[in-house]
């Protein structure tokens, strides 16, 4: 069965934080977050096929698998917007599992879209990480909440494609998920195509940091 690439964004109640005494220009240039987190229902997500909940376990991702990926660093998604790069545990960007997820760190660039990038975190527009994802649809756990809604556990990533920061971490408002849960079950399929491009967005309780 093909695989269609995920995206999930991390925005939660913690926004961006700026810790002072930097002591080198590198250090001020840091970013860093999490871009998957471990066990934590999402917000209502809705891929153009229906609204649900999804959990990433804590099995679905292993150092070995990082080990083997080539994994870019974005700026909203964009492929041509490249802030750093892990290259099988080699590169400019460091990913690393623990309790919590997948954490990541990389020292943004001095290109235009590094110092923008900076510069943004720093201003608190960019309030999110986010991930793009393969995963092994046969693992995938099927289930529903008390109050019916879909419930869907991923236990197999199979690819990471990316790891970005993002301006929009979508869907973290409860009127803002109503009004997807209803969009969902509308049979406009022009809706139903501009949520599927939008994707699904995750809420974590760390978004991105910029140390300096």
């Amino acid at each position: 069965m093909k695989q269609k690439t995920e995206i999930r964004t991390m925005a939660g109640i913690a926004r961006p934080m700026l810790s002072e005494g930097a002591e080198t220009a590198q250090e001020g240039r840091t970013i860093s977050g999490y871009a998957i987190v471990f066990n934590q229902p999402s917000k209502v997500l809705c891929d153009g096929a229906g609204a649900f909940i999804e959990t990433i376990s804590r099995t679905a991702l292993t150092e070995e698998k990082l080990r083997q990926w080539d994994i870019r660093a974005l700026l909203e998604h964009n492929p041509e917007r490249l802030l750093a790069r892990w290259r099988q545990g080699d590169g400019t960007l460091t990913l690393a599992i623990d309790e919590v997820g997948l954490r990541y760190s990389f020292t943004a660039p001095d290109t235009e879209d590094g110092r923008t990038a900076v510069e943004l975190v720093r201003r608190g527009d960019i309030v999110g990480s986010s991930f793009a994802y393969l995963c092994d649809e046969s693992t995938v756990e099927w289930g529903r909440n008390a109050d019916g809604t879909p419930t869907r556990r991923v236990n197999d990533i199979t690819y990471m494609e990316d790891v970005s920061i993002v301006s929009r971490p979508a869907y973290d408002q409860t009127s803002v998920n109503v009004r997807m849960l209803e969009k969902c079950n509308e049979s406009d399929e022009e809706a139903k195509f501009a949520l599927y491009i939008k994707r699904a967005r995750h809420d974590a309780e760390k978004a991105v940091k910029i140390e300096i």
